[in-house]
């Protein structure tokens, strides 16, 4: 009996190897570098398509698209009774009932700014210094709808970021890691980008294809597209000067980075005074300590124990409620892995976008710590991007170590 016990082991034991081998077989067979290469390419555009639909498809009517719709129209419907009434309209003919009740209901906040026109007047000191996507709907309202306008604009950036990615990774010669690339913009917050009225999308849109342009030599081409980040998000400048400081550092171009940066500081000043913007100091108070109904005569004193703890009530909400910074710690062991065993050089285009990229998020943060994962997409798609240029990964079968 034991004899043949081990008998039908031992014939169980080689047809599960044949299985084994066979599969394996069929595996190399299969998922060779050109096929798997494909496949990337192609989940990736899909990926890209389907993503672009959801502007149109799968809209979130969120709060702040009001504002940024008051911006657009308040040239031509200059009082605050008429603009709010005209804007919270539109609003309602296009949101669901459950969405538009979030809107209005949702807080006191909410409650207060549907309620009364000239509080909620007061706060589109916040959204005026997003001229670049204010003035694309204010100037395309006309013929294709404001809100409408709002969601052109989200097709167009997802387009442009996918594209402008999939050039990056083709460039390089990592278009496999095209499946690592996919479920990390997901964790970046790329679905919900897509979905929300917001000049996140579109800075992200621009800021991506010009740093393209840099990884690949075409720096001036870069230029106006980072200028235009800025304009679309006026923060972006803190990724202009890191961009500066990693071109000195590492052996980048410096003058088209300079000279992004330098627009921007040049353009600053007068964007924020025709916004009629607060400062940065009753911003950051407003967003991170305490949120203010009514901004007219708002302009509190500096303190360092309310910016202490906007600071850490950025970071606990931001690991509590979002992803963006438990996905930057992975980013940056995943750094220190690849520094270790030698993969990083020590100058180079890539090595300032990396520089750039982690930099760009640290000041950001420190600056202003929003919470949300939209406002460091793009810095940290470039992250990723540069990581995995030196990573290089492969999932096709050729070229194994044989075991």
């Amino acid at each position: 009996m034991a004899v043949s016990e081990l008998q039908s082991g031992g014939l169980a034991s080689r047809f599960a190897g044949s299985i084994v081998r066979l599969g394996d077989g069929l595996l190399c067979a299969v998922l060779t570098q050109r096929v798997t290469t494909l496949a990337a390419a192609v989940t990736f555009v899909l990926f890209t398509i389907a993503l672009a639909i959801v502007p149109f498809w799968h809209p979130e009517y969120n709060w702040d698209m009001a504002p940024y719709l008051a911006v657009a129209l308040e040239s031509t419907i200059p009082d605050p009774a008429e603009l709010h009434r005209t804007v919270w309209s539109m609003m309602q003919a296009g949101a669901t009932e459950d969405q538009f009740r979030q809107l209005t209901t949702a807080n006191a906040y909410n409650m207060a700014q549907y309620a009364n026109p000239d509080t909620f007047h007061s706060q589109l000191v916040f959204y005026r210094v997003k001229i670049a996507y204010t003035m694309l709907i204010r100037e395309l309202g006309p013929f294709l709808g404001y809100v409408q306008v709002t969601q052109w604009i989200n097709t167009l950036s997802v387009l442009l970021i996918g594209a402008a990615m999939f050039a990056w990774m083709r460039f390089a010669g990592i278009m496999q890691a095209a499946f690592i690339v996919i479920p990390l913009m997901l964790l970046g917050s790329f679905l919900t980008m897509a979905q929300l009225a917001m000049p996140d999308l579109m800075g992200s849109a621009v800021m991506i294809l010009g740093v393209y342009f840099l990884r690949s030599g075409r720096d001036w081409w870069a230029v106006p597209l980072l200028f235009l980040g800025f304009l679309a998000r006026t923060d972006m400048i803190i990724y202009l000067f890191a961009l500066v400081l990693a071109s000195a550092a590492f052996g980048g171009r410096l003058a088209p980075v300079l000279t992004a940066f330098i627009l921007a500081v040049l353009a600053y000043v007068p964007v924020s005074q025709a916004g009629d913007h607060p400062g940065w100091w009753t911003h950051y108070y407003f967003t991170n300590v305490e949120i203010q109904n009514d901004m007219r005569g708002f302009h509190p004193a500096f303190s360092v124990t309310a910016y202490l703890e906007g600071l850490v009530r950025g970071v606990t909400s931001s690991f509590r409620f979002h992803n963006w910074l438990a996905l930057f710690m992975l980013l940056i062991f995943g750094w220190l892995a690849l520094l270790r065993v030698g993969r990083i050089p020590r100058e180079g285009v890539t090595v300032v976008l990396l520089a750039a990229s982690i930099l760009g998020i640290l000041g950001k943060f420190v600056v202003f710590p929003l919470p949300e994962s939209r406002v460091y997409f793009p810095y940290m798609m470039i992250l990723v991007l540069t990581l995995l240029e030196f990573w290089r990964p492969r999932f096709d079968m050729e070229t194994r170590p044989v075991r």
